[in-house]
């Protein structure tokens, strides 16, 4: 049940309040939980990828944007912000990545408190979202100054954005086959494929493969384990293998 729903306002988009999104979030039980090293590990691999000076990931209910990961910012006074004063209401708006190069002057996140509060120069945020398709919030990177982001640095980020929601989904798909007792090897290579890229880019200069062998023995046994490659900076690239056990 999902509970201290704030009254409608003309500052927020309707589906900030939409009770189905409300209780995705709910579900998520990511909610003033502890900051963890999967998240903050994408939100640092953001930064070295793009140069900004900060990484988000977060959660937002009807009220507040809830800073699950919040890498290379003081959290000692807080870890949320008003929702009205976050760009993540954009996103939970529109359902659409948002990139700010000068958030000063960008008439949709310029009068928002958080670009002063957060000191935001360059804004890129993308939405994050549940398993149903509710967006929960957002994983963004903020830079001091105005700068342009390149093509190759957003499809970046646009990987990590649906690689948190992919975590999401694992984890809450993991609680319900625990908790039921009835995982199957359908429901883990379901998500197992979510995880991975449908296939591999050209990389000048590089053969590049990947098989996947599924560690498990266990039939039901759900796993988490992602790849990717993507175009970093230059003629950079960067490779991501991830493991995680349930």
């Amino acid at each position: 049940m999902v509970t201290d729903v704030p009254e409608p306002s003309a500052e927020l988009p309707e589906s900030v309040l939409d009770p189905q999104r409300l209780a995705a979030v709910a579900a998520s039980g990511l909610l003033d939980t502890a900051p963890e090293g999967a998240f903050d590990d994408l939100a640092r691999l953001a930064l070295a990828i793009t140069g900004a000076q900060m990484a988000f990931f977060t959660v937002a209910d009807g009220r507040r944007s809830f800073w699950k990961s919040a890498v290379g910012l003081d959290t000692s006074a807080g870890r949320e912000n008003d929702i009205r004063d976050s760009p993540c209401h954009i996103l939970i708006g529109t359902g659409r990545e948002l990139i700010a190069e000068d958030a000063v002057t960008d008439p949709r996140i310029g009068h928002l408190a958080a670009v002063d509060a957060l000191g935001i120069g360059a804004w890129a945020g993308y939405p994050v979202t549940s398993p149903e398709g509710q967006v929960l919030g957002g994983f963004c990177v903020i830079d001091r100054s105005p700068r342009p982001f390149s093509a190759e640095q957003t499809q970046a980020l646009r990987t990590l954005a649906r690689t948190v929601s992919s975590e999401i989904a694992l984890r809450q798909a993991l609680r319900q086959a625990q908790h039921s007792g009835d995982a199957s090897a359908a429901l883990a290579r379901t998500l197992q494929d979510s995880l991975l890229p449908p296939r591999l880019p050209d990389a000048p200069g590089l053969d590049v493969a990947a098989v996947y062998l599924p560690a498990g023995t266990d039939a039901g046994e759900v796993v988490g384990d992602f790849y990717d490659l993507f175009r970093t900076r230059g003629q950079s690239w960067c490779a991501v293998i991830r493991f995680l056990r349930g």
